[in-house]
């Protein structure tokens, strides 16, 4: 039986600032924030760059992350990728 699911949106190079948005429009808990600066090969600039995060608002949780073009699988359009893990 599912009790819940958590949306996942991913963006285009601007997770920090969803993430920014997000905490101060809804009044959301920041749960998790990681950038591609934590990674092992992290290079200049990844530190712009969201790995995940994960905030709490009242009613449900998101998540989500940036989009890097040279690691992404298919070519991102807005609008047009939607993926649900389980």
């Amino acid at each position: 039986m599912i009790v819940g699911m958590n949306p996942y949106f991913m963006f285009n190079g601007d997770g920090i600032e969803a993430t920014r948005f997000y905490e101060e429009s809804f009044n959301a808990e920041v749960m998790d924030f990681k950038t591609y600066a934590e990674l092992p090969n992290a290079k200049e600039g990844d530190e712009q760059l969201l790995l995940h995060a994960n905030l709490r608002l009242v009613i449900m949780r998101l998540c989500y992350q940036t989009l890097i073009p040279s690691i992404q699988a298919i070519q991102f359009k807005p609008g047009r990728i939607f993926q649900l893990p389980l």
